[in-house]
């Protein structure tokens, strides 16, 4: 079996309907979707954006199998991801701007973004920072996992603002800076992992009291405004030198070893509250002076725990947080020989697998090519004979391949002088495959056959050469 990554100019894999572009096959674009267009992928199906600068998804995009954005070229600088339509994904969806030699800026927008399965936003560690946004208008309703990340850490930001939002699912970060700067609903996880901070935002912007803030790694830091609404949030993961840091300095704090609640009281006059378990040692808890990022630094601003968190375990509440996948590599299937048995005779078929190498449609298609049965004569004297056939295969859409077959077939027949005829035949079968009057493949075939009392296959060579040519895109 072998597999490669295929690269393409053209979308003649997607199926064209009113409704915008339809994804069936897995396929690999060298370039960007058509603009104006709704764009389907179908489960079970992937699409692969790859060297695209800019991606503009200027209509609405439903993702039920997987859709991976990226570029391979380590010259490109950053690319830049825009939707304006609705997104709706139930399969996985990967921004993957790590080859790159700067940081991309990704805006999800339109009106309502939905997402039940997995979203990956990988950003360069090189040149200028990363920027995720997603903003749509109306709503975003998170039940799957949506993670942030790049390789080391920056100056990285990632934003979730809408007029609604609702987060049952994980939102993963990694290396990353992240605000919500609307009310979020649910009973969600935000997982904050290596050199990551989330800034919970003042009660008048953005409150979150029933989503679970797990500090996964021991660079991780929760920020909280000085006026953020925290009384009891939940934070799960305190501990191993992670933090809890402020707008202001720490005046003094406590732990409620009965109900797990950490009360942490700033100058000047302000009290943040905090569900972080049960089993802390209240000795443990120390004020110390950080840097944030976000607020100046100012002494006693951060609070940390010298000790392992009391419970080690994931929260139910958090999903696992994945590495990034790749886009995956077509496969190509071992060829195979069958039998087919007509009222006449019976035919040997060898069944191979293709797929164009250059800019040409990156799908597995098959190829089934028919070995003529050799014929067996008595003849004193050698003899050759030589047959000659062409099929043409016309079809009725433009957008059909036009197959032509040529079989050239030569009879060697012999006697060997005791009345026992041996026949040898050879075989070459061309075929020509076109598609929008361009030449999609062109295979010859060879095949050798010898018989003496049955049929016995002594060779077979195949050889493709692919000079495909794509014709532009239009929608119908």
């Amino acid at each position: 079996m072998v597999g490669f990554n295929l690269l393409l100019s053209v979308l003649t894999f997607l199926l064209s309907s009113s409704l915008g572009y339809e994804v069936s096959i897995d396929t690999i674009l060298d370039g960007s979707v058509p603009a104006g267009e709704a764009v389907t992928v179908d489960s079970g199906s992937y699409l692969g954006l790859i060297h695209g600068s800019t991606q503009t998804f200027s209509s609405d995009l439903t993702v039920n199998g997987g859709l991976y954005i990226t570029d391979t070229n380590t010259a490109d600088a950053g690319m830049t991801l825009t939707t304006d339509g609705n997104l709706v994904n139930t399969g996985i969806i990967v921004v993957d701007n790590r080859n790159a030699s700067s940081g991309m800026t990704a805006n999800i927008g339109g009106s309502t973004f939905e997402n039940d399965g997995q979203i990956f936003f990988a950003g360069s560690s090189q040149g200028s920072p990363n920027d995720f946004t997603i903003n749509p208008s109306d709503s975003i309703i998170n039940r799957g996992t949506i993670q942030f990340s790049q390789d080391s850490m920056g100056s990285n930001s990632a934003t979730l603002q809408s007029n609604s939002i609702v987060n049952d699912g994980t939102i993963c970060l990694t290396n990353m800076d992240s605000t919500i700067q609307s009310d979020t609903s649910g009973s969600g996880c935000f997982d904050i992992g290596e050199n990551s901070i989330y800034a919970i935002q003042g009660k008048d912007t953005a409150i979150a009291t029933n989503q679970t803030f797990y500090l996964s790694s021991t660079t991780s830091t929760l920020y909280s405004e000085g006026n953020s609404l925290t009384d009891n949030i939940i934070v799960r993961g305190f501990g191993n030198g992670n933090t809890l840091t402020f707008r202001t300095s720490i005046v003094s704090t406590s732990y409620d070893d009965t109900t797990g609640i950490l009360t942490v009281n700033l100058f000047p006059l302000i009290t943040h509250k905090y569900d972080i378990g049960l089993g802390y040692d209240s000795s443990k808890f120390e004020i110390e002076s950080v840097s944030n990022d976000i607020a100046a630094d100012l002494i006693n601003n951060g609070l940390y725990y010298r000790g392992a968190p009391p419970t080690s375990s994931r929260p139910v509440q958090c999903a696992a947080c994945q590495p990034i996948p790749w886009i995956p590599a077509l496969e190509i299937p071992d060829p195979y020989t069958t039998t087919v048995v007509s009222e006449l005779s019976t035919l040997s078929e060898v069944v191979s697998f293709f797929a164009s190498t250059s800019d040409g449609i990156p799908v597995v298609a098959s190829t089934i090519s028919i070995i003529p049965p050799p014929i067996t004569a008595s003849s004193s004297n050698s003899e050759t004979k030589t047959e000659r056939s062409t099929t043409v295969v016309p079809t009725s859409s433009s957008s059909s391949p036009i197959i032509t077959t040529e079989a050239v077939s030569s009879l060697l027949s012999k006697s060997d002088g005791d009345n026992n005829s041996k026949t040898i035949e050879s075989c070459v079968i061309t075929e020509t495959k076109t598609a929008y009057n361009s030449t999609v493949d062109h295979t010859t075939y060879l095949y050798i056959t010898g018989t003496d009392s049955e049929t016995i296959t002594l060779s077979s060579v195949v050889t493709t050469r692919y000079v495909t040519k794509g014709a532009p895109l239009s929608s119908a």
